[in-house]
């Protein structure tokens, strides 16, 4: 293998010997450019998902347990059913209502997801406090007693997203109202009480919420799942229970022991990403288009690398034609111009995983100013993976193998009779 490094070495080298000649600098460059495009790609893709990831899970449960019917009263003995399984850490009831909400002096109505929540268990439920910007969560706890009155002492406290009290033109402290399309209901489910449950109620902004995703941030309204039930005058009846589990990633145990234990056929576990799917797989399918994009990059580069080993092996006809007269075999000749494409990819991917570091943490450190309108987030995430770019080195690393092969083939077949008959 020395005989054969050396002339490879020498084939690809300058001619003062100092360092890899302009052609092969640039056959490297162009894999460097290929690779670097994909971590790149890769990375900032695979940021997206694991921003969007943290965010569902920064206030929301990691399983949801529902009934198949209105009424959920019986979700006190649910709960004691699921916190018996193992990896489960907590549960709590929750409501969700969809109602519109409008400050005082705001011609601004929009429709928002309102969510009751309980309060005690909401620090342990989801990591609100990181998202809180003003205000806390404390001023949610409802004390059973609604007031309505045009100035409430002691009102309902709410949180709501940072892009939701923009446009509705409020702060903590001020009061707003919420407007519900619905009546209260019989237990029953089938007429109307008298006297109705009110339509609207006034609320007072205790705390705002900023989690830098639009979804949220624009609609989501907290409050004690309690307060709910007093409004829409229920009962004690909640729309599920949410689930804390030790690991996120491993939800799927404990829903399935879920299912088994609540056998029934009366209740829905589902877990977080099965809840988001539609996000996630657009999200995955994204980074799989860029994943392709970022390998005909480095596809193209290859053909560069083949293209510069064929022009040694043409400009090296008669050095080859010795080479086999002095005894050198077909199979030392593709050695030779194999060592020769590994070098130009392993220094150009190397290159490549560095610029394509170096371009990730640039990223990171720049504010992009996303639209949170358009990008559902305020920020580009880059989430440089070693596994990622791990494959990436090697897959490129292949590619540039596989480049070798046709120009390798080619210089073996050289017949010394041919190359040196007019020498």
């Amino acid at each position: 293998m020395r005989f054969e490094w050396f002339v490879g070495s020498r084939y690809i080298s300058s001619t003062t010997g100092r360092g890899l000649s302009l052609r092969t600098a640039l056959a490297a460059a162009g894999v460097a450019v290929g690779v670097a495009a994909l971590v790149i790609f890769v990375s900032v893709t695979g940021g997206f998902i694991d921003a969007f990831r943290d965010r569902v899970l920064g206030v929301n449960s990691h399983i949801n347990v529902n009934k198949y019917g209105i009424y959920f009263s019986e979700y006190r003995d649910v709960q004691e059913t699921i916190e018996g399984i193992d990896g489960v850490t907590e549960t709590a009831p929750y409501i969700l209502y969809q109602m519109q909400i409008t400050a005082e002096g705001s011609r601004s109505r929009p429709g928002v997801l309102v969510k009751g929540v309980e309060v005690e268990t909401l620090h342990r439920m989801a990591d609100v406090d990181s998202v809180i910007t003003e205000g806390g969560i404390d001023g949610l706890v409802y004390d059973g007693q609604y007031r309505t009155g045009p100035e409430p002492d002691d009102p309902v406290g709410i949180a709501i997203g940072a892009v939701l009290a923009e446009k509705i033109g409020a702060s903590r402290g001020d009061f707003v109202r919420l407007v519900s399309p619905l009546h209260g209901l019989q237990s029953s489910g089938l007429g109307l009480d008298e006297p109705r449950a009110p339509t609207w109620a006034r609320a007072q902004i205790t705390a705002v919420i900023d989690t830098g995703f639009l979804d949220y941030d624009s609609r989501l309204v907290l409050i004690d799942y309690r307060a709910l039930q007093d409004l829409f005058g229920r009962g004690d009846v909640v729309t599920g229970v949410e689930v804390r589990v030790r690991d996120p990633y491993e939800t799927g145990p404990v829903v399935a022991e879920i299912d088994r234990r609540l056998m029934n056929g009366r209740y829905n576990a589902m877990a977080w990403p099965e809840i988001n799917r539609n996000l996630f797989a657009s999200l995955q399918l994204q980074k799989l288009a860029f994943t392709l994009v970022g390998s005909s990059i480095v596809l193209v580069s290859s053909f560069v690398v083949l293209c510069v080993l064929i022009m040694i092996v043409l400009e090296k006809r008669k050095e080859i034609g010795i080479l086999r007269s002095l005894g050198a075999t077909p199979a030392a000749i593709v050695r030779i111009f194999m060592l020769e494409g590994i070098v130009i990819g392993a220094v150009g991917t190397a290159g490549g995983l560095m610029l394509g570091y170096l371009v990730c943490l640039l990223i990171g450190s720049v504010d992009f100013g996303l639209e949170l309108e358009v990008y559902r987030i305020d920020e580009l995430p880059v989430a440089p993976n070693a596994l990622e770019f791990a494959l990436a080195g090697a897959g490129a690393m292949v590619i540039c193998f596989l480049a070798t092969i046709l120009p390798a083939l080619r210089a073996a077949g050289v017949s010394p009779v041919d190359v040196l008959r007019y020498e």
